[in-house]
């Protein structure tokens, strides 16, 4: 992994329909900030006040208006909100909309999903009054509040929840143009922003993902950034629908554009858990915290540690050393005993920093 991608490339960009090629049209809605407990509140809301138009509008307009509505708006089905949710995130999540009353269902099937079910995307057709939905948009300690877990997209379309679900069950395992197939997270806000991003003038790309082979399509999906209260709203434009069929292939660049997130996704909130760990990091600069990170992960993975859960470790054991833990006493011979797996070498190595930290300091 290298320390890039720190930035968000998104902030200083907003892609309305006269954007390259008129494929992609972004609304960026800045500095929205969660609902809290709203404890004694009479007037409860549902989602913060600067979403509830991007999330439950009844707009007129449409990107898909086929010659079947052509007879006029009234004939239009009923704008629905879906949001494509992530169990990996949110503690038990299948009882939680289970107990919603909300549609869901699992994007998965079959083995998949024997295999999998604690760990998959689920669909789930949002209600504006409904609890979970508030708690989708709530912050807190609550480990039901998610707003902080960023558990997934959301969807705007008047397709019925069946071809919804069928659509976006589709992309959750793609080839790529090699013909190799692997899991598509595409309901990872971060890397969905990036890829639209790349994909502004790939409307094949996009007709893939928005247009379905039949009736209405996807006509917005929005990707939240909790940290920042950045929330992008992504729509195409109708003459995408043209497209559809289209197969969803991805290419050598997406695959780069995913891996450039996740690795700027991770150095970030490493960045930011050592700012709040230790005070003194966050009063360096943060040019030279960002290298440092770079080196530390390039030891890292010289050390064989490369899960991310590995690398926490491993960088927590630099940072109280002050110096390379593959060269220091008791941590040496813990990240060399090839019987242990990543995870516990690195553990091992960290609390040996902190017991070698600890003793300094009673001296």
């Amino acid at each position: 992994m290298k320390a890039e991608g720190v930035d968000d490339p998104w902030a200083h960009l907003t892609f309305t329909n006269d954007a390259a090629g008129s494929n992609l049209s972004t609304e960026v809605i800045r500095d929205v900030a969660p609902l809290d407990v709203q404890l004694g509140v009479d007037d409860v809301k549902a989602v913060p006040e600067k979403l509830l138009k991007a999330l439950f509008s009844q707009s007129e307009k449409s990107s898909f208006q086929h010659e079947e509505f052509r007879g006029g708006n009234e004939n239009l089905p009923p704008m629905r909100t879906y949001a494509v949710v992530d169990a990996a995130k949110v503690q038990n999540l299948p009882d939680m909309i289970e107990a919603s009353g909300l549609t869901y269902r699992c994007l998965f099937k079959g083995k998949a999903y024997d295999e999998l079910m604690e760990a998959a995307p689920w669909l789930v057709e949002l209600e504006e009054g409904n609890a979970f939905t508030r708690n989708l948009f709530t912050r807190s300690n609550a480990q039901w509040h998610l707003w902080g877990a960023e558990p997934g997209i959301y969807v705007r379309s008047r397709s019925t929840f069946e071809k919804v679900w069928s659509h976006f069950r589709k992309l959750t395992k793609i080839q790529d143009v090699h013909g190799n197939w692997f899991y598509f997270r595409f309901w990872e806000a971060g890397g969905l922003n990036a890829l639209f991003q790349s994909w502004v003038d790939a409307p094949k790309q996009l007709a893939a993902f928005f247009v379905m082979p039949e009736g209405l399509g996807v006509d917005s999906v929005i990707c939240i950034d909790a940290n920042t209260g950045t929330v992008r709203s992504h729509s195409i434009s109708n003459k995408l629908i043209n497209f559809r069929n289209s197969p969803f292939r991805l290419s050598d660049e997406d695959r780069k554009v995913l891996s450039r997130w996740r690795a700027g996704r991770f150095d970030s909130k490493l960045l930011a858990e050592f700012s709040r760990t230790y005070p003194e990091f966050s009063s360096s600069s943060e040019d030279g915290n960002i290298k440092w990170l770079s080196y530390v992960i390039k030891s890292a993975s010289e050390s064989g540690i490369e899960l991310e859960s590995a690398i926490v470790d491993f960088a927590h054991a630099a940072y109280l050393l002050q110096g390379d833990p593959r060269a220091h006493g008791e941590t040496v011979s813990f990240l060399g005993d090839q019987t242990l797996h990543q995870k516990d070498r690195a553990l091992l190595a960290r609390k040996a920093a902190e017991k070698f930290v600890a003793i300094r300091g009673s001296k």
